[in-house]
């Protein structure tokens, strides 16, 4: 499941740390990650399992070797 390998390095080598609730302070579960394209950064959405409330973010920009 996505929420387990959350804060670990992910196949994009992006390291994730999860939010924090911000009603009960728990540490957030990784529920889905919205895939981008062109230069649009990837969208991650975390949700609290024990308040319900979600957050969602972008991802890192990608680094280009220019």
């Amino acid at each position: 499941m996505l929420g387990e390998r959350a804060g670990k390095t992910m196949q994009s080598k992006t390291v994730l740390t999860r939010p924090r609730c911000v009603g009960c302070a728990q540490p957030m579960r990784l529920i889905r990650k919205t895939l981008r394209f062109g230069r649009l950064p990837d969208l991650y959405t975390f949700e609290c399992q024990a308040c319900g409330e979600t957050h969602i973010e972008e991802a890192a920009a990608p680094q280009t070797d220019e």
